[in-house]
């Protein structure tokens, strides 16, 4: 399975007064997500589904990765999670 879109994916904010976060694809900048009925949560979920999106390609080749079962997959996957933040 690949990404249906073309990667970065971006939050961007539509101008409605209290702001309406959209999630945009990279390729064209299309909405993807329209977090427009969330106004209080809408920033958070936009940046929550712009880093899981975005982390799709090297989360799928750290586990690539770790099914060749190298000694060092372990590390390896610690220092992916650390710069996913988690």
């Amino acid at each position: 399975m690949k990404p249906a879109t073309p990667l970065p994916w971006e939050t961007a904010v539509n101008g409605e007064e209290p702001p309406q976060w959209d999630v945009c694809g990279a390729d064209d900048g299309d909405m993807v997500a329209d977090l427009m009925n969330m106004p209080k949560t809408g920033e958070q979920d936009a940046a929550y589904i712009v880093h899981a999106c975005n982390a799709y390609p090297e989360l799928v080749a750290a586990l690539k990765y770790m099914s060749t079962d190298r000694e060092d997959c372990w590390e390896k996957a610690r220092a992916l999670l650390a710069r996913l933040g988690e």
